[in-house]
C-alpha cells in the first residue's frame, strides 16, 4: 500500500511542477555565514543544527507528558489490550501517520535551500530514514537522534578525508558516502540486533494466518496445471522470433521465478528481505562474468552462476537470521547495498556504472523462442520442486520455526539451521533467474541490485499473496503485465499503477491468491493466539503434531479423540480442544516426565474435568509421571497425588491432599475454611 502511494504521489508531483529539479531560497536573514576558527559557516547550517535537538526535546515531551502520548506508546506495546481500555485505534494510528508525514513534510522543506527537489527523492529518503530508525532502535526517538547524528558526520568525514593509504591500499572515502550508512547498519545490527537504543520486537499478531503445507491437487487441478503447459509450450513455439510478446513473456517468467524464491523464504521461513535483489543481480553479474570474462560457455555460467549467489548468501544468512522483523528486513537491505556499491564503483571487473554487455547464449539457444522454451521449464520445474519441498517434514519444521521457535527447541531442533538453509536455497533460485536474465538481456548493470528492484519483488509477493504457494504467480504476472501495458500507452502510468495496486489491496488483502475464497484467508482470532503461541497457528491439526513425530501424529489424535477433524487448522479449534491439541503435540515426543504450567486456565469446570481425567488416564498407559503447576482447587485436590505449597516463594506445606487441606497455614495463605470444606465434600460425594 505504501509502495502503491508512493507511485500516485510521484506521478502527482510530476504533472503538478514537471520534471526539473527545483531549488529553494533560503528564508530572509539566513542567506549569510559567520566564522569560526576562519571557516565560514552558513547561517542557514547553524539553524538546521538547532533544530534538530528542538525537534527531539518536542517529540520527547509529546509522548511521555501528554495523555495522547500515552496512548500512543500503550497501542505500540498492545494494541488490542489499548482498544479494550477504550482508546479508539483508527483515530489514534491516524494522528500517529498525520504526525509522522508532517515532520517528512517539514524535513523537506528545511532541505529545499541545500538540496533540489527531484523525483526520485521518495526512495532516497525513505531509505535514509529506514536507516536511523533501525540503528537508533525501534521506539526510541533519542536513540534515532543520536544514529542521525553519527551518521551524518561519519558521512562528512569520509567526504572531507579523500583518497588516504591504508597498509598500502589506496581508498578513496569519498565513495564510502554512497553506503557508509548501510555498512554501520549492518555493524550495529550484528553487535546490537534491536539497534542503539531499542528493544526487542514483541511477537507479531497476524490478521491473515500464513501459509501452510499445499495439499495434493485433485484431478482437476492436475488436468489444467498440464494443460495450462501444454498451451504454454505451443504458444512459445508458434511464436516469432522477435515478437514482442515472446520478449515480454521471457522477461514475465523471470519476474515470477525471482517472486517465487522470495515467496518461500517469506512464507514458510518468516524470514522478510528488502534485499533480496542483491542474489538476482549477483547470479546476473556472476554469469556475465563467467561468460565474458573466462569465456564459459552458456551452460557452464548458468549453472555455476546460481552457486555464486548461494555462496554470497551464506555469507549474510548467519547474521540475518539472528534477527526478526524490520530489523531482519533492514539487514538484508544493508547487505544488498553493500554489494550494490561494490559493483557499481568496481569499474575493472564489473564495468562500474556502465555494467556489462555482449552476454548472449550461443548455440540452440541463442534462437530467442528455444531460450524461452527453456526458461519456461525451469520454471514449471522451480514450482515442482518448491511445491514438493513446501509439502517435506523439513518444511513442516520450518513453518514450526516461523511460529513457535521456542516449542521448536524444546523438540530438539534448531531453528537457526532450517532457516539458514531457507536463506540459502532461496538465494539460490534468484540467482537462477538472475543468469537468465542477463542472457535474455545481453547486457547487465548495477540497477539489477538496486532498491527499487527489491521493492518490486517484493510487491510481486504481496501482490500475490503470501498464504498461497501460487501467489508468485498471479503477482509476477500482474505486475510485469500492468507494468508494461500501462507505461506503452499512459503518460502517468505510475498513478495509474498505483491506485490499481491500491484497488487490488482493498479489495482483497490476502493478495490475488485469495479469490480462491480458501478458508486459509480468512481473518483469525488473533488475540487468542497471541496470548497462547503454543500450537503452530498456520497449520492444520495434524500437522501440529506432526512437527513433533511425523509418524505418530496421527495416533495421538486419535487417542485424545481430534482425528476426525485433523484437516482443519488450529486456529478454528475451540479452546477446549487447543488444550488437547496441545498435549497431543507434547506426548508425541514420547516424554517420560510431563510438565504443565496451568493447563486448566481459562476452562470452565466441566473441561477442567474432563482434561484432567484425559492426563490421569494416559499418565497411567504411558507410565508418565506429571509435574502440575496449578491454581484451581479442584484440579489440585482431585487429581494431584502429592502436594507442594509454595506462598510468597517459600515452601510451606507438603504431603497428601487431606494433609495439605487440614494444614493451618495452607488455609490461611489460600483457601478460607468454607471454601476448603466446600470442595473436599464436592470430592467425596463424587
Amino acid at each position: 500500500a505504501s509502495f502503491a502511494l508512493v507511485l500516485l504521489l510521484r506521478d502527482a508531483t510530476l504533472a503538478l511542477w514537471g520534471a526539473e529539479d527545483r531549488l529553494g531560497p533560503r528564508a530572509p536573514g539566513l542567506e549569510g555565514h559567520f566564522t569560526i576558527l576562519d571557516r565560514r559557516f552558513p547561517v542557514y547550517d547553524a539553524l538546521l543544527i538547532a533544530i534538530g535537538p528542538i525537534v527531539l526535546v518536542s517529540l520527547w515531551v509529546l509522548l511521555t507528558r501528554t495523555s495522547w502520548g500515552h496512548c500512543v506508546r500503550a497501542a505500540s506495546e498492545d494494541r488490542d489490550m489499548s482498544a479494550l481500555l477504550g482508546v479508539n485505534q483508527p483515530r489514534l494510528l491516524a494522528s500517529v501517520f498525520a504526525l509522522g508525514s508532517a515532520l517528512a513534510a517539514f524535513a523537506g522543506a528545511l532541505q529545499m535551500p541545500r538540496e533540489p527537489a527531484h523525483l526520485a527523492l521518495d526512495l532516497h529518503a525513505v531509505g535514509d530514514a529506514f536507516v536511523v530508525v533501525v540503528v537508533g532502535g525501534l521506539g526510541s526517538i533519542p536513540g534515532a537522534f543520536l544514529a542521525s547524528l553519527f551518521i551524518g558526520l561519519t558521512k562528512a568525514l569520509c567526504a572531507w578525508a579523500g583518497d588516504v593509504n591504508i597498509l598500502g591500499v589506496d581508498l578513496s572515502m569519498p565513495k564510502l558516502t554512497l553506503v557508509v550508512e548501510f555498512v554501520i547498519m549492518a555493524l550495529v545490527l550484528m553487535i546490537r540486533p534491536w539497534g542503539l537504543l531499542g528493544k526487542p520486537l514483541t511477537a507479531a499478531r497476524l490478521r491473515h494466518q500464513p501459509d501452510t503445507a499445499p495439499q495434493d491437487l485433485s484431478k482437476t487441478q492436475s488436468s489444467l496445471i498440464a494443460a495450462a503447459i501444454v498451451l504454454g509450450v505451443i504458444a512459445i513455439s508458434y511464436a516469432g522470433s522477435n515478437d514482442y510478446g515472446l520478449i515480454l513473456g521471457v522477461d514475465a517468467m523471470l519476474m515470477v521465478m525471482l517472486a517465487a524464491s522470495l515467496h518461500w523464504m517469506m512464507s514458510a521461513a518468516g524470514l522478510h528481505s528488502f534485499g533480496h535483489a542483491a542474489y538476482f543481480g549477483a547470479g546476473a553479474y556472476a554469469a556475465g562474468l563467467l561468460s565474458l570474462k573466462l569465456k564459459w560457455g552458456f551452460f557452464a555460467s548458468v549453472l555455476m552462476a546460481p552457486f555464486v549467489a548461494a555462496a554470497l548468501a551464506m555469507v549474510f544468512a548467519s547474521a540475518c537470521i539472528r534477527l526478526s522483523g524490520v530489523y531482519l528486513a533492514m539487514l538484508t537491505l544493508a547487505f544488498s547495498q553493500i554489494i550494490w556499491s561494490v559493483i557499481f564503483q568496481w569499474d575493472a571487473l564489473a564495468g562500474g556504472s556502465n555494467g556489462l554487455v555482449g552476454i548472449w547464449p550461443e548455440g540452440v539457444f541463442a534462437e530467442r523462442r528455444y531460450f524461452a522454451l527453456l526458461v519456461f521449464v525451469l520454471l514449471v520445474l522451480s514450482f515442482f520442486a518448491i511445491r514438493r519441498a513446501q509439502q517435506s517434514y523439513w518444511a513442516l519444521a520450518l513453518r514450526a520455526a516461523r511460529d513457535s521457535p521456542l516449542r521448536l527447541q524444546a523438540q530438539g531442533l534448531s531453528p537457526d539451521a532450517l532457516q539458514w538453509f531457507a536463506f540459502v536455497s532461496a538465494a539460490w533460485l534468484a540467482g537462477l533467474a538472475g543468469a537468465l536474465f542477463a542472457f535474455s538481456k545481453g547486457s547487465i548493470s548495477p540497477d539489477l541490485l538496486s532498491i527499487s528492484r527489491s521493492i518490486d519483488v517484493l510487491v510481486m509477493v504481496l501482490l500475490g499473496g503470501l498464504q498461497s504457494l501460487w501467489g508468485p504467480l498471479w503477482g509476477g504476472l500482474s505486475f510485469t503485465g500492468l507494468q508494461d501495458w500501462l507505461a506503452r500507452d499512459w503518460s502517468y502510468w505510475r498513478a495509474m499503477l498505483g491506485l490499481m495496486l491500491l484497488g487490488i489491496i482493498m479489495l482483497l488483502p490476502g493478495g490475488l491468491s485469495a479469490m480462491s475464497g480458501s478458508k486459509a484467508f480468512k481473518t483469525i482470532d488473533h488475540l487468542r493466539f497471541a496470548q497462547r503461541m503454543p500450537v503452530l497457528r498456520g497449520l492444520r491439526w495434524l500437522e501440529n503434531v506432526n512437527a513433533s513425530d511425523a509418524s505418530a501424529a496421527m495416533i495421538w489424535l486419535q487417542r485424545l479423540q481430534l482425528d476426525n477433524q485433523a484437516h482443519r487448522f488450529a486456529h478454528e479449534l475451540a479452546y477446549s480442544d487447543l488444550k488437547r491439541l496441545e498435549l497431543a503435540m507434547v506426548l508425541a515426543q514420547r516424554p517420560s516426565v510431563l510438565l504443565m504450567d496451568e493447563p486448566t486456565a481459562g476452562l470452565p469446570a466441566a473441561a477442567r474435568q474432563s482434561l484432567m481425567r484425559l492426563v490421569r488416564q494416559l499418565a497411567s498407559e504411558e507410565q508418565l509421571a506429571v509435574l502440575l503447576t496449578e491454581h484451581a482447587m479442584d484440579v489440585v485436590f482431585g487429581f494431584a497425588d502429592r502436594l507442594m505449597v509454595m506462598h510468597r516463594g517459600r515452601l510451606i506445606a507438603e504431603g497428601s491432599a487431606q494433609a495439605i487441606a487440614e494444614d493451618e497455614a495452607v488455609r490461611e495463605a489460600y483457601l478460607g475454611s468454607l471454601k476448603l470444606h466446600a470442595i473436599l465434600a464436592a470430592r467425596v460425594s463424587g
